[in-house]
């Protein structure tokens, strides 16, 4: 294999540098280790030449340009914001109000922007920037269009008249958006130059690179601190990083400091000082926001790292010293200093935090390492549970791992300078996140894990329809964890690794990796203990279906669904979600409780503050499972509990049971919705009803006296919905279909939602219902009664499903009463049976039960549950003061610990170890007692 050389030569001390000379190796996010690899890569496989071929492609147009073109194409005058950027001409009709990426823009016609919708080409007479704003001080004006009411009311600066983004006024600036979008095209080209430098010696990607960073860094001084709502800091830029560090969030800045065509959005504080917005959070010399300024930071300063050596042919270097003065003082330590002001730990701080690594590795300052070091350890920390799930959503996990992903990349490898002394802490030796962080590795296998039939995340909370499976988690996996994973990595790729590779692959990627065996997704029916949401799904990890049950109260963010459920079935999502609109006004409707297919108590959303849930049942057996959990969700409610249960039937169908019951307030809602375009309500005559709900329109009321069913239908998918509890109205409405804030999403049809009511006062209500999907005319259910456990004191029910040739009982309690549904005696939270067409008992489940009984057959145990006090607790196993009943097969069973579940690996004596995830602090284990019988063959 040949191996381009990297040569090392020495540079002058430079100004800002430790003073000891620095060597111009790579040494940050691409090592000479990583350069071996792409290049075996590039001669074994054809994949990594199509990447080395893509990166040429993406400077293609750069590349025919000389110099004074980027002394053009990079303005002096500061950008404008990205968000919120509409198009004059169809705002409203077309785009969404506040919309973002509504323009697209080409380099081949860097002077214009055209809108996507309608074609709109901008500037245009017809849309003049005829307001303007100025920072004095900066000697800087910045003009912007104005409104036709903005026009006619000079006036009113309120922003009554103005487009919104998220709660604040915005003004759209065509020129300001073509400075945005020339600046940031320019350093897009930096990385991927450096990047042909680096595989092939080509010194002219080298010296185009260079010319790049040359000018970004002469003009970086002069962009000032500017916040997403359009304010600008009117002070030099690493001025206002400092201020905004001294006094978080935003800075306590003299009043005509903020500039901004909005008074009110100066944001002053009962001190009377000015604040920038919402500080670093939105804010960037660049981009809006530390997230976006990091990352552009350090694709520069790797790009750097990358051609620092580089020379001519007469061994003249690339970077002149002027040159490497310019982007070493004035666009990377004086970035990577505005940066570090903020301390903060959150999702946007991942490239902050990469950028103080790759600073501190590449001019010896072993702090900025730790800092790098400390936001990744506490990041993880943070923001993800113990079982590797993020603290928010799966988009959100998203983010959080993609901005954070260089980090230990950065850092992998790494040794203190000789003789250095840190202030805390030994020095650091040969650092490994990847093995030291465990839960980095849980994180990454989370993104799998939670997929669902259609390999996309479920949209629980703030997570963005559509969002689906990216092969990097498995990438990594594969890279760093070990070859278990290349397996995963095909399946995900679904492709072979000699076939396939991304550019994550092409750098770290063993060349002669190879998958031994095959290696299915890691997708099965199972509790994550941390993140609190359920996945059940029907016994065929791959197949189509999947019911998410999410008993996690979103903190921080803004949806209001805890114990909302998620129903895929048949491929389709039924029970569907709207998920994340991001920040826009309808996102009213989406975050809210109506939106979700739960109980709403008295018209309102559920609490906020403190929300969360406790787990009081999962559990998997043959052909049914089950789970239940309670929640704090609404402050008048001394109970709201959910218990559910997902059935198998034959061809991989299957029906769920819903047991809601609610104690408190004066008006309950069983909301249910369901995608597609046709519904029908059987057997019932609704009428129209004056009034809105909570943006749900076309209110249609019946009065139902027994069980009555409504059936929705999504290409080719149908579900019925059973409801045989007594209510007092049901209501049938138009719901907003909206999945995106985007404009092709403006004029989305509604979907048909359904409330079943009960009013009354101190109310108390058991919701019984169960969903049924199928394809084609035949229901496979032919009806649904509900059964009140006898005595009937409220605590126990249960649904009689009847289908052909079958009946099946699903029965919940409250208590360890005996109580009889029917022909089925049950003593026990839970269980299943189901009789033959003799009515003789076929199969049948107990759950934290001592009897089951139907004829002459039954379940029956000493105790309903095992109840152990614990002892210890390290990793996966906990340590027991009193050892297990000795004859308990307990592997694969789900106990309960600490407020959360577990599955059980192994368990004997006084030892349990959990599968997969680390224990958390608990006191006592109850493991419920459970058994499935089938006389089916």
């Amino acid at each position: 294999m040949r191996m381009i050389c990297i040569v090392s030569v020495a540079i002058a001390a430079l100004t800002l540098g430790s003073g000891e000379p620095t060597v111009a190796e790579p040494r940050t996010l691409y090592k000479p280790e990583n350069l071996a690899i792409a290049h075996e890569n590039i001669q074994k496989h054809a994949w990594a030449r199509n990447l080395l071929e893509g990166y040429k492609r993406r400077v293609a147009f750069a590349m025919k340009q000389d110099r004074q073109f980027f002394e053009e194409i990079v303005p002096d005058l500061t950008p404008w914001v990205g968000y919120g950027q509409v198009c004059p001409r169809c705002v409203g009709e077309k785009c969404s109000m506040g919309e973002t990426g509504v323009f697209r823009w080409s380099i081949e016609h860097p002077d214009q922007l055209v809108c996507k919708y309608c074609g709109a080409v901008y500037p245009d007479p017809e849309y003049p920037e005829t307001g303007s704003m100025t920072a004095p001080k900066m000697g800087q004006t910045f003009t912007f269009y104005l409104t036709e009411e903005e026009r006619a009311h000079p006036e009113d600066t309120s922003g009554k008249y103005a487009y919104r983004w998220a709660s604040w006024p915005i003004h759209v600036s065509f020129s300001g958006q073509i400075r945005l979008r020339k600046a940031s095209w320019a350093a897009s080209q930096v990385l991927p130059m450096a990047k042909v430098y680096a595989l092939t010696g080509e010194v002219k990607y080298a010296e185009h690179c260079a010319w790049i960073l040359d000018r970004i860094a002469r003009a970086y001084p002069g962009w000032l601190y500017h916040s997403y709502n359009g304010t600008y800091a009117d002070v030099p830029p690493g001025e206002a990083a400092a201020e905004m560090g001294r006094h978080p969030r935003a800075g306590k800045f003299p009043m005509d400091a903020i500039i901004t065509a909005f008074p009110h959005l100066r944001d002053t504080n009962k001190d009377g000082f000015g604040e920038l917005n919402v500080g670093f959070w939105g804010a960037g010399r660049l981009t809006a926001g530390v997230g976006g300024e990091g990352g552009f930071l350090l694709n520069c300063t790797v790009a750097y790292d990358l051609i620092r050596d580089a020379k001519y042919e007469d061994g003249t270097r690339v970077l002149t010293e002027e040159m490497e003065q310019h982007i070493v003082n004035d666009l990377i330590l004086a970035g990577c200093a505005d940066l570090e002001n903020y301390p903060d730990i959150n999702n946007k701080c991942g490239p902050g935090r990469a950028l103080s690594g790759a600073v501190g590795i590449l001019f010896d300052r072993p702090a900025g390492v730790r800092r790098a070091l400390d936001g990744f350890s506490t990041l993880l920390e943070r923001s993800f549970h113990f079982d590797g799930f993020c603290k928010e959503s799966p988009s959100y996990s998203n983010m959080h791992l993609g901005l954070m992903r260089n980090i230990p990349d950065i850092l992998l490898g790494y040794s203190d300078p000789k003789g250095y002394e840190p202030d805390e802490g030994p020095a650091l030796s040969d650092l490994n996140p990847y093995q030291d962080l465990q839960r980095y590795r849980l994180a990454l296998l989370s993104m799998v894990k939670m997929l669902g039939p259609d390999l996309k995340y479920p949209v629980i909370g703030d997570t963005h329809s559509g969002a689906g499976i990216s092969a990097i988690y498995a990438e990594i996996l594969a890279d760093h964890y070990g070859q278990q994973y290349a397996g995963l990595l095909e399946s995900v790729q679904n492709a072979p690794l000699a076939e396939q590779g991304s550019e994550y692959a092409l750098w770290h990627r063993p060349p002669g990796l190879r998958a031994e065996a095959a290696h299915d997704l890691p997708l099965r029916s199972e509790y994550f203990p941390g993140w609190q949401v359920a996945v059940l799904r029907n016994g065929h990890p791959r197949g189509r279906n999947a019911f998410y049950f999410n008993g996690y109260a979103m903190h921080g963010h803004r949806h209001y669904d805890t114990l909302g459920i998620i129903y895929f079935a048949l491929g389709k999502e039924m029970a569907s979600d709207r998920g994340y609109i991001w920040d826009d006004p309808r996102n009213a409707w989406t975050k809210g409780t109506y939106s979700h297919n739960l109980v709403t108590v008295d018209g309102k959303s559920q609490v906020s503050k403190d929300r969360h849930s406790t787990l009081e049942l999962f559990a998997i057996g043959p052909e049914v499972e089950v789970i239940q959990a309670s929640a704090n969700a609404y402050e008048q409610c001394s109970q709201y509990r959910r218990t559910c249960a997902l059935v198998q039937l034959p061809n991989d169908n299957s029906y769920a049971v819903d047991f809601f019951r609610v104690t408190g307030g004066d008006l309950h809602h069983y909301c249910f919705n369901s995608n597609g375009d046709e519904f029908e309500l059987h057997g019932l005559d609704l009428q129209p009803q004056d009034g809105k709900i909570s943006w749900m329109e076309n209110l249609r009321v019946a009065q139902p006296a027994e069980t009555w069913r409504a059936t929705w239908r999504n290409e080719g998918v149908n579900i019925d919905l059973w409801m045989p509890t007594d209510i007092d109205r049901l209501i049938v409405t138009d719901a907003p279909g909206w999945r995106s804030y985007k404009g092709d999403q403006l004029h989305a049809p509604p979907i048909t939602e359904i409330l079943a009511e009960r009013a009354g006062e101190a109310l108390s209500s058991a919701f019984a219902a169960v969903m049924s999907p199928y394809q084609g005319n035949q229901p496979p259910i032919a009806s649904v009664q509900q059964v009140a456990g006898e005595p009937d004191d409220g605590t126990a029910l249960a649904v009689v499903v009847e289908m052909q040739g079958r009946t099946d009982y699903i029965m919940s309690a409250l208590d360890d009463e005996p109580h009889r549904y029917g022909p089925v005696e049950l003593t026990g939270r839970f269980g299943f049976a189901s009789l033959d067409a003799h009515g003789n008992l076929a199969r049948a489940y107990l759950l934290e039960g001592t009897r089951l009984a139907c004829g002459a057959k039954s379940i029956e145990f000493e105790e309903a549950r095992i109840v152990r006090e614990v002892a210890g607790i390290e990793g996966r196993t906990i340590k027991l003061v009193q050892p297990l009943p000795p004859d308990a097969e307990l592997a694969g069973v789900w106990f309960l610990a600490g407020g959360t579940g577990y599955e059980i690996e192994s368990a004997a004596g006084k030892t349990i170890t959990v599968r997969e995830y680390p224990v958390q602090p608990c006191e006592e284990v109850v493991i419920p007692r459970s058994c499935w019988i089938s006389e089916v063959n």
